[in-house]
């Protein structure tokens, strides 16, 4: 197991919220970062790195647009777990909001909709409570 003083993308029980831009994607120099090198000398063979970027492309944009990536699922064309090197790459982006241990071993990364980031913003700004005041007030 690795273990990292900083940011820890390697506990099988952390999830992950995370916001990404719409215009993000992932290129072959993200997988220059330590975590990601370690993640491509793992694999059985040496991979195409057009097809790894690719791939990653594929999950980020599902992660962005369907919905959670879990701990075991794998990178199209390569059957390895991705969430690890995913990680690692969002966060070097600064795209991880918080992390959190679960008591499963089910870790995953879930992402921000447009529309829950919008509702975040109107709760902090203290907007969405004047909406329910004034939902209350047109009640009575």
């Amino acid at each position: 197991m690795k273990i990292k003083s900083d940011f820890v993308t390697n506990s099988s029980s952390t999830s992950y919220i995370v916001c990404i831009p719409n215009n993000f994607v992932i290129t072959r120099k993200d997988f220059e970062l330590p975590f990601c090198q370690d993640f491509i000398d793992e694999l059985e063979e040496e991979p195409d790195m057009d097809e790894l970027v690719k791939g990653f492309n594929e999950v980020l944009n599902n992660l962005r647009d369907d919905g959670p990536l879990y701990q075991d699922d794998p990178i199209p064309h390569i059957e390895s777990p991705v969430i690890y090197p995913m990680t690692e790459i969002l966060n070097f982006h600064d795209f991880v909001i918080d992390s959190f241990s679960s008591e499963s071993d089910n870790g995953k990364i879930m992402c921000i909709t447009d529309a829950q980031l919008h509702k975040m913003m109107k709760i902090k700004s203290g907007e969405l409570l004047k909406d329910i005041e004034v939902k209350h007030e047109d009640q009575n």
